[in-house]
């Protein structure tokens, strides 16, 4: 019973992985901030001749304020996976993290990559629209995905992208960016500190040591007298 609680009601666990979720959710902000800020960047050539520099401002704060719903949702999927594990098998927590951060990190870069000749074809954006590919010829869809949107060159560009960004976030994960937790302990023979006092000192059989029940350092110079005078 005392080992289930102390795993439920750890502060330092708890602690750990609620800032290993908020560097989640920061990190995934900021990759789909600078994702939409390429993506306008490179595709300046749709805009339309009255577009300024306050359009894409205003198109860039809507697109953040969007973002933090996605990255909250993707890094709330790895901090309760993290979290159930951890209280099961605490080595576990790490496994997790790394595998629903590939998992996540893969599918945005597919469709990220994916959106290029997407929008390209289309002029807009991922809707409803796509799911009317399940009633299209599945082979004729592949074929042309592979000779006209060069499929097997964009996956492997996403897959890289993927990884690149695998290795930013467990690099993100594995050093302490927020301070830490200062010891914090309930439990009666973790949070007691033994400290020597003359009730302690009074009370116990062996004979106590000089100036250590008393409160002070022994004197030096008595110390030095009593080992010189002949017994």
């Amino acid at each position: 019973m005392q080992m289930f609680s102390s795993r439920l009601f750890s502060w330092q666990a708890f602690y750990s992985v609620a800032a290993k979720g908020l560097k989640v959710f920061l990190f995934y902000l900021a990759v789909l901030s600078f994702c939409r800020a390429f993506f306008i960047f490179w595709m300046h050539d749709y805009m339309a001749a009255t577009t300024g520099g306050a359009d894409i401002a205003l198109a860039l704060w809507r697109g953040a304020r969007l973002s933090c719903q996605t990255a909250g949702g993707l890094a709330l999927f790895s901090l309760v996976s993290a979290a159930f594990l951890r209280f099961f098998h605490a080595p576990l927590e790490d496994l997790a993290w790394r595998v629903t951060s590939a998992l996540s990190l893969t599918m945005l870069s597919i469709l990220y990559v994916a959106s290029f000749p997407y929008y390209h074809q289309y002029h807009t954006g991922f809707h409803q629209i796509i799911f009317n590919t399940v009633n299209e010829d599945a082979f004729a869809l592949f074929v042309s995905l592979v000779q006209e949107f060069y499929l097997p060159l964009r996956l492997a560009g996403a897959f890289l992208l993927a990884f690149l960004l695998y290795r930013a976030l467990r690099f993100l994960l594995a050093h302490k960016v927020l301070p830490a937790l200062p010891e914090l302990a309930f439990h009666g023979s973790s949070s007691r500190v033994s400290h020597s006092s003359p009730s302690s000192c009074a009370s116990s059989s062996s004979p106590p040591s000089a100036g250590v029940c008393a409160g002070r350092r022994p004197s030096i110079g008595r110390t030095r007298a009593s080992r010189t005078t002949p017994s």
